[in-house]
């Protein structure tokens, strides 16, 4: 299981990920909490053989982010309809409420947490570490079989 911690003014965001196992390959799975109380949103990711993320569980915790922010959109309709009797929006009074969602302090934040996540190169100091010893690693190798060490010469 991994933590992530993302601090936005005063507010914590942490997300914990985990890996599961499938039958037919395996799966991301994410649950993101504000401040340590409050359960913001679950997300899980199939995947049938490997990822293309620029660090592990950037995609189910993206998917995390994406879901409160629809969260708080689709609450916020539901609340101007309750409030004013209605069961329907119009066009124009929905584009209204999704406007002033948009300028909301709840949404900017997560517009703020979507985009720490969705920039950052790697997870965690663990995850940049491990990265950083492949990385070696791989130019050894490289080097190592450029002067022919494993029998023959690479170009």
């Amino acid at each position: 299981m991994a933590t992530i911690v993302k601090q936005i003014g005063n507010h914590t965001y942490t997300f914990y990920c985990d890996f599961v196992d499938c039958r037919d390959g395996f799966s991301h799975v994410c649950d993101l909490y504000k401040d340590g109380l409050y359960h913001v949103a679950s997300n899980r990711v199939h995947y049938l053989n490997r990822t293309w993320e620029s660090y592990e569980f950037q995609s189910v915790m993206l998917g995390c982010v994406r879901k409160a922010m629809e969260h708080i959109l689709d609450r916020a309709v539901d609340d101007y309809k309750e409030q004013n009797g209605l069961t329907r929006l119009v066009k124009a009074k929905r584009e209204a409420v999704v406007e002033a969602v948009h300028n909301s302090k709840e949404y900017a934040e997560m517009q703020m947490l979507y985009d720490m996540v969705s920039e950052a190169r790697y997870g965690s100091e663990e995850e940049r570490e491990r990265l950083e010893a492949l990385d070696k690693m791989l130019k050894l190798t490289e080097a190592l079989a450029s002067i022919g060490f494993f029998g023959h010469k690479t170009a």
